[in-house]
This record gives structure tokens, sequence and C-alpha cells, in this order.
């Protein structure tokens, strides 16, 4: 149950840069979300900046569709999913047999990360967003959360050609992670199949929504 804990931070965020600001960050965001109605890639996740030995990197895929559903896979070195219909969320830890049932609305996930793409109208509303860097087509916005609860402290969301590539996370704990999106599909029209599980017979189940 431990990774699900960083799962707020991990699923979505900032390696803190000392770039001078420029005005804009809004609107260069939201012109980069415009249309986005589905996304899908594999990914990398990588701690940065810790001082110490950098442990291996974690791999999988996610996919995501408005309103609220998603996949988020870890494949390696951990087994791990992370389904949510919209309204119920269920996290999967293979290693340890458990499927943990929560809603979607638990444990700060409607101020998490994800509302950058499920709901980039209330961007304003949650976020102080900053472009920190602009130059050929690549660009870096930073936002910050203006509520205490939110999980973490920044991100910074890297676009190339209007298509997000990467994460850079400062969670609450004083990580900093970076996620890399590689495969990248924009509007891919995943199946309604994809947010749903329904959890193994030999594994343990807690039902936090009861």
């Amino acid at each position: 149950m431990a990774r699900y804990k960083y799962l707020p931070a991990l699923v979505l965020l900032l390696f803190l840069s000392g770039s001078q600001a420029a005005p804009g960050g809004i609107e260069k965001l939201m012109a980069n979300l415009h249309d986005l109605d589905s996304f899908s890639a594999d990914f990398s996740q990588r701690l940065i900046g810790t001082g110490s030995a950098v442990p291996e990197p974690s791999l999988g895929y996610m996919v995501f569709k408005y309103p609220g559903r998603f996949r988020w896979v870890y494949e390696t070195p951990y087994e791990q999913e992370i389904i949510s219909d919209g309204k119920t969320l269920w996290v999967f830890d293979k290693d340890l047999e458990q499927v943990t049932i929560r809603s979607a609305d638990d444990d700060g996930l409607a101020g998490s990360p994800l509302t950058i793409l499920d709901r980039p109208d209330s961007i304003a509303e949650l976020y102080t967003v900053e472009l920190l860097f602009e130059q050929a087509g690549e660009q870096k916005i930073r936002l910050v959360p203006k509520y205490k609860d939110a999980g973490f402290q920044a991100v910074v969301l890297v676009f190339a050609d209007k298509k997000l590539v990467a994460m850079e996370i400062h969670d609450n704990f004083d990580q900093h992670s970076r996620l890399s999106f590689h495969n990248i599909r924009i509007n891919p029209n995943p199946d309604e199949a994809r947010f749903s599980f329904t959890p193994p017979a030999d594994v343990d189940v807690i039902d936090a929504t009861e």
C-alpha cells in the first residue's frame, strides 16, 4: 500500500526551475489541451535530483479518456494497475495480491494532477500557471496548486509540438521525479472496457467505499 500513498504525485509533476517565468502560461496550456478527449502512451518514471543512488526506472503504459477514466499500469520493476471509470478507483497491487477499491474522489484525486487533463476548465481556479520556457515548438509550463492539501508542491508539463511528452514532479515528500511519455497517441478512442476492473478471485479485496 505504500506506493498508493504517492499516487497523486506519481500519476501525473516538478523539478522546480530557476527559469524566469514568462506571461501567457494559462493561454499556452489551454491551447495545448484544446480538443484533447483521450490520450495514451508508454511511460518511464525516474527519480531525479535525489543526491543518492537512483533506483531503476518504473516502466509501463497509460490511457486516459475524458471524463475521469484512466488505466495506469506499472509493468516493471513492480506490477501495479490503477483503474478508474470516473466513479470508482481500483488499485491492484500484484506483488501484495491485493485490490483496494475507493471512490474516485478520495485521497485528493479530485485535486490531483489528473484534473489537468480531466477538467481543464478548472485549471485557473486550482493552479497558478507559469510559462517557464518556449522555443522551437517546445514549452515548459509550471502549475502550482492554490490549495494546501493537493498532495504535491508543483508540476512542470513539457510539450513538444502540442503533445505532452513529460511531467516533472515535486511531491510533498521532497521527492522529484520525471515521467517521460513515448508512443503517444492523441484521441485514440479507447474501448470503455479498459476503464473497468473485476478483482481476481484469489486476491484480498479492501473496499474503502463501504
